[in-house]
């Protein structure tokens, strides 16, 4: 297995989640500041490849395919899919509280 050191651009408070992405890069679930929870992949050498925040927050995502993420934004009532080739979200309305 090989192994990586990463050197972030930015400085986060807290990281929740780290998962590997394709092209040696990975997705991070974190937040800058208090109340910022954003999810960013990241490249090798710990640059932005993109950034997706949240208007609120958030503590948890998946990956569904090697290159596609998945976040239930509970709070705005939508699962969002994040596409980490094309870099695009479609966001999927889903009542999470009746």
């Amino acid at each position: 297995m090989e192994s990586y050191v990463v050197k972030m651009k930015k400085t986060f408070l807290k990281v929740f989640a780290i998962y590997p992405a394709p092209n040696d890069s990975f997705v991070l679930l974190g937040c800058y500041r208090l109340g910022q929870h954003v999810l960013v992949h990241l490249d090798r050498e710990g640059s932005i490849l993109y950034e997706y925040r949240f208007k609120a927050l958030t503590a948890t995502y998946g990956m569904v395919r090697a290159d596609e993420v998945i976040v239930p934004e509970t709070r705005e009532n939508n699962i969002t899919l994040i596409n980490l080739t094309t870099h695009t979200t479609m966001h999927v309305p889903f009542n999470f509280m009746n």
